[in-house]
């Protein structure tokens, strides 16, 4: 079912494939719970690790007519501003442990430093393409394990980006090409000279290390669970994730499939509109995701989301199950970048990117406008309801940031 909801124009389809009855073998074992404590006890080890905050929106629930409204604030990961630190150190952690021939749960930082020291042996070359925050994790667990990253970033990609990527000692190239033909590029240069591909995605031939990447997000999930049994929630009834190359979601629904079944939350996943290939997979009912090329630098302000990419791996579980595809217009996000940052009474105030803002400016469209009242009512987003966002940046644009909180950039139709 699709539904064109709001002032906003969102397009909604909803996945009647995520509630069928499902066999054993098609939960994603990898994503399981179990798998949890191993990558957690591997990040407890690095330097700065801590649990992020779940945050808790009281006022903004009440105002609003649902239970709670909470956010995991991953902009507080590791002083990067993003979370994406948490699947790129544990990908890079099981790459090395393989090489020095000691398991990962075995593994000690100091080790893998040790055995990679001149002139024993030199550091490891990791390559990988980001559109947003994938290449900073990268270069920064690179940093941490004493290795080599070169990050190559597609063209459009804010100054900004290029620069916190050389300041944890890596290399960063804007390719001048989309995201596709700078995946085939760091594809080629990985041949050439013998470098890690350590990427986020999925093809065919390649889905070991994007397993890890997605296992290393895990982390996150298991401390939202725990901070949400001190506030006595056992889980959330709605998640809403915002999607870019995939990996990301795919873990958190993952996880909350394998640990609850056919009593997971309802996830609703977003994407911009100008390249919303899920929500078009979903639309047709694909058995497998739709790709959309083309240069997204001029046509959408959330880079970090703009891939257009056919995650193989991540489709097989949104697809799978996540209830709702949304393709949105960058004033969703602006006006979730607004909501998070003037808070109602005490509710503490975030510092949110534009991917992040597409959940909360969604959320709140769900909730207030009268043109969602269908996909509200089919949601069952009521009073009843626990939604849980995930702040997946912080103002990781600065300047981007101040236009849209500043200069009232990407206002909502009137």
């Amino acid at each position: 079912m699709m539904i064109t909801d709001g002032k906003a124009t969102l397009k909604i389809a909803f996945n009647a494939a995520a509630r069928t009855a499902k066999k054993a073998s098609e939960f994603p074992a990898y994503l399981h719970p179990r798998v949890v404590r191993s990558v957690e006890k591997f990040h407890a080890k690095l330097d700065g690790y801590e649990p992020t905050p779940l945050v808790s929106l009281s006022n903004l629930s009440r105002a609003w007519g649902v239970g709670h409204i909470l956010v995991k604030d991953e902009s507080r990961r590791f002083g990067l501003n993003a979370f994406k630190g948490l699947g790129g150190t544990y990908a890079m952690g099981c790459i090395m442990s393989r090489k020095i021939g000691v398991d990962i749960e075995d593994l000690g930082l100091e080790q893998i430093k040790s055995e990679f020291d001149a002139p024993r042996s030199e550091p490891t070359t990791f390559i990988t393409v980001t559109a947003g925050n994938h290449g900073r994790g990268v270069a920064w667990a690179a940093r941490q394990l004493g290795q080599r990253a070169v990050i190559y970033l597609p063209k459009g990609s804010p100054t900004e980006r290029l620069e916190a990527i050389r300041r944890l000692g890596a290399e960063a190239v804007d390719t001048g090409l989309n995201y596709t033909d700078s995946m085939e590029l760091a594809k080629a240069q990985a041949r050439t000279n013998g470098w890690e591909l350590l990427q986020d995605i999925a093809w065919e031939g390649y889905t070991q290390i994007p397993t890890w990447v997605m296992q290393g997000y895990l982390t996150m999930m298991l401390e939202a669970q725990k901070q949400m049994e001190t506030l006595g929630i056992e889980k959330p009834t709605h998640l809403i994730l915002q999607v870019g190359a995939g990996s990301f979601a795919a873990a958190v629904v993952g996880y909350y499939a394998n640990r609850f079944a056919d009593a997971r939350p309802i996830t609703v996943i977003i994407e911009p509109d100008c390249c919303a290939n899920l929500f078009l997979s979903a639309v047709t009912e694909g058995k497998t995701p739709r790709e959309i090329t083309g240069d997204f630098a001029n046509k959408t302000m959330i880079t970090s989301l703009a891939c257009g990419i056919a995650p193989d791996m991540a489709w097989e579980v949104l697809g799978g199950f996540a209830d709702v595809f949304v393709a949105c217009p960058d004033c969703v996000a602006a006006r979730g970048m607004r909501i998070y940052a003037n808070p109602l009474g005490d509710d503490r105030r975030l510092v949110a990117g534009e991917a992040s803002g597409t959940g909360m400016g969604l959320l709140s469209l769900l909730l207030r406008d009268p043109g969602c009242a269908q996909a509200r009512e089919k949601l069952g987003l009521d009073d009843s309801a626990c939604v849980l966002l995930i702040n997946s940046e912080g103002d990781t644009n600065p300047k981007k940031y101040r236009k849209v909180l500043w200069d009232g950039s990407y206002p909502m139709p009137q």
